[in-house]
């Protein structure tokens, strides 16, 4: 019988949408007529922010994305991308029962704010019987953003979601998994996520997305994440502020990292930053980088990343990300 080679790659599943992106030139108040400075469509969703970041790195790895797009110019636009950019289209699927998802990013950059209005279209169609992990043979299993993930969020008789079957599946077949998730209120992110937390190896999340988890509004990174390993995180919580990312693991390691602190004018836009730093991790992490090593490529990424208003174009091959990161402080 012949032996399975070694896993390796990513798969990524979740939403996929396009972001139309406006940058405006002050904050967002009621009843305000507001001027929209610039205008850009962009990649949109966890997984293919992700994978395109990941290619965009030039990552040396098999690159794969699971998802469902609409029968419509939006969604020939996210598979023609996937085909240019060297990500295994074949688990993005195409639906007649809604159009693709869509976002509008209304971006203030002097405040460092965005506005999201969201059209989940397709995405909310998206269940556990379009995922054929077997197919993989992929050494980590991305699924984001959990509490928008329509179906896959639904509690059902036994108080599981079909993120968490998935996620169970996954570690069952031999993936490391790793998640992201949005913003909702305690009562309702605790019932969506928390089925998940013991079949995740690597979580990312903000400190409002993690006040969110445990129920409290003000968080230390160290001891909140210690709450959720309690919950079932199975190896790493990486906790995303303003000015740096943490890294904490089930064994009590803990890591601060600075952000980039990029001169002003050279920002164009922070729509991508979240997933510019989970793609950055996540390459570390298949790659057993150390997680020092794992962190500066994470900031890194996400410095290159913030050069553009879309959510990935600032992104460079490897040595050209870290090339350009080097030449700016850390926040201390």
């Amino acid at each position: 019988m012949k032996s399975r080679q070694p896993r390796s790659g990513i798969v990524a599943g979740g939403n996929f949408n396009i972001d139309q992106i406006k940058i405006i030139d002050q904050p967002i108040k009621e009843s305000q007529l507001l001027h929209i400075t610039k205008k850009y469509t962009s990649t949109g969703g966890s997984p293919y922010n992700i994978l395109k970041n990941l290619s965009l790195l030039k990552a040396p790895f098999k690159l794969a994305g699971i998802g469902l797009v609409g029968n419509d110019a939006n969604g020939a636009l996210v598979l023609d991308d996937c085909i240019k950019n060297s990500i295994d289209k074949k688990g993005i699927k195409t639906t007649e029962k809604a159009a693709t998802s869509f976002t509008d990013v209304i971006t203030d950059l002097k405040n460092r704010s965005r506005t999201l209005l969201h059209f989940p279209g397709a995405n909310n169609y998206l269940d556990t019987t379009d995922f054929r992990l077997d197919k993989y043979n992929y050494k980590i299993f991305h699924l984001g953003y959990l509490s928008l993930l329509g179906k896959l969020d639904d509690l059902n008789e036994n108080s599981r979601t079909g993120a968490s079957v998935l996620f169970e599946t996954a570690v069952e077949q031999g993936f490391k998994t790793s998640a992201n998730l949005v913003y909702k209120t305690p009562d309702l992110l605790g019932k969506i996520v928390d089925p998940s937390l013991p079949y995740i190896d690597y979580l990312f999340v903000s400190k409002k997305e993690l006040g969110a988890l445990i129920n409290e509004q003000e968080v230390e990174a160290k001891s909140a994440a210690k709450k959720l390993f309690e919950k079932g995180v199975r190896s790493w919580v990486f906790v995303l502020s303003e000015k740096y990312v943490y890294a904490i693991n089930k064994e009590g390691r803990f890591l601060k990292q600075g952000k980039i602190d990029l001169p002003q004018n050279l920002i164009k836009g922070r729509a991508g930053e979240k997933e510019a730093i989970i793609s950055g991790m996540l390459l570390g992490l298949h790659e057993n980088y150390d997680i020092a090593k794992s962190l500066e490529l994470s900031v890194a990424t996400a410095a290159a990343c913030l050069r553009d208003a879309s959510c990935t174009k600032g992104v460079m091959p490897l040595n050209g990300t870290l090339e350009f990161a080097n030449e700016f402080d850390e926040f201390k």
